[in-house]
């Protein structure tokens, strides 16, 4: 047996160099998050294959036919059994389809379903690790329907970068919901920063010059909904204005308590405020994933946030292929509903 561990940057990455050193007969034999040299976030994984011979160099002839090869009734039967798991979580059929048909091609070269299951999900979702989606001195903005959570995952990420000992701004837009201020200024006291309150582009252009100093700088903005053209427009004259100085994120916030289908059709309802990430809230509060799944592979903009509580900022992780895949091949089952 020859075993050999690589480190890479993401599952993809990794799987390519064990293919083209170890041939399509390797197996993964374990895989742990590190953190690479450049201090972002990477995987250690360790694969063997048996009988290790590198076959000679054969010119291949210019036409081939093609080989068709059974499929092993163990991929067959895990494939089956995943796609009905998918479905359970609310997959819609066609992203269920295409995750299925590349773990079923996959569990022939020899990997598990959960590792194969990893490496699908890393090429159809594009995961972002917190230190590209969070950039020093750009502002983020957080955009949603009403109740999607985002003042409160503002206030997380706010936190926690405070704690990291960074500096940081807030600024609100939220002249809407009753309240909206004031829950802000109670995160601005925790912070011992006080909130800025934009009500015109102008005002909010203002507020981020006075903050340019700061590490970073979170926009919290009143829900919207995405059936009322108006609102999405007024948020689009203030996104306008902070473009012209300069670049910022706009994090789509999307409760994965939503059903399956409004959540997957949300990134394109705010698709004229160009979102550039998804952040997932309330995952504490559903037990079916496949809306989360849907939108990241339809929408194909970057993951890296999920919330999954109302603490500050505990309740806050970053989603990441391995940890998806995990929760997916778990069955939807209701908290009161009889274990046995």
């Amino acid at each position: 047996m020859k075993m050999k561990r690589y480190t890479t940057p993401t599952m993809a990455e990794g799987l390519r160099l064990i293919k083209s050193e170890l041939g399509d007969g390797a197996v993964i034999l374990s895989t742990r998050k590190i953190k690479m040299a450049g201090g972002e976030t990477g995987l250690e994984i360790t694969a063997a294959v048996d009988n290790f011979d590198p076959p000679p160099a054969i010119a291949k002839p210019a036409y081939a036919a093609p080989v068709h090869r059974p499929v092993p009734e163990r991929a067959t039967r895990n494939a089956s059994s995943l796609g009905g798991m998918l479905a359970l979580h609310g997959v819609s059929d066609g992203v269920a389809g295409r995750v299925t048909r590349a773990v079923d091609a996959l569990a022939d070269t020899g990997f598990s379903p959960a590792d194969a299951l990893d490496m699908v999900l890393s090429k159809l979702i594009t995961f972002r690790p917190a230190s590209q989606v969070l950039v020093r001195g750009r502002p983020m903005l957080f955009l949603g329907s009403t109740g999607a959570g985002k003042t409160t995952t503002l206030a997380k990420l706010a936190v926690s970068q405070r704690l990291a000992g960074h500096t940081v701004g807030l600024v609100t837009l939220d002249t809407y919901k009753i309240g909206g201020a004031e829950q802000m200024r109670l995160y601005g006291d925790a912070l011992k920063e006080d909130p800025h309150l934009a009500t015109t582009p102008a005002e909010l252009v203002a507020a981020l010059d006075s903050l340019r100093s700061r590490d970073y700088v979170f926009i919290d903005t009143a829900g919207i909904n995405p059936f009322e053209p108006t609102r999405r427009a007024a948020l689009a004259d203030f996104l306008s204005a902070v473009r012209k100085q300069g670049p910022v994120d706009v994090a789509l916030v999307l409760p994965a308590n939503l059903n399956a289908a409004e959540l997957a059709a949300l990134p394109r309802a705010f698709g004229a405020l160009a979102p550039s990430t998804l952040v997932f809230s309330k995952l504490d509060e559903t037990v079916h994933l496949g809306g989360l799944v849907n939108a990241a592979v339809t929408s194909e903009l970057p993951v890296c946030f999920a919330t999954d509580g109302q603490r500050v900022p505990q309740d806050l992780l970053e989603l990441d292929a391995q940890s998806l895949g995990r929760r997916l091949l778990v069955a939807p089952r209701l908290p009161w509903e009889d274990a046995s």
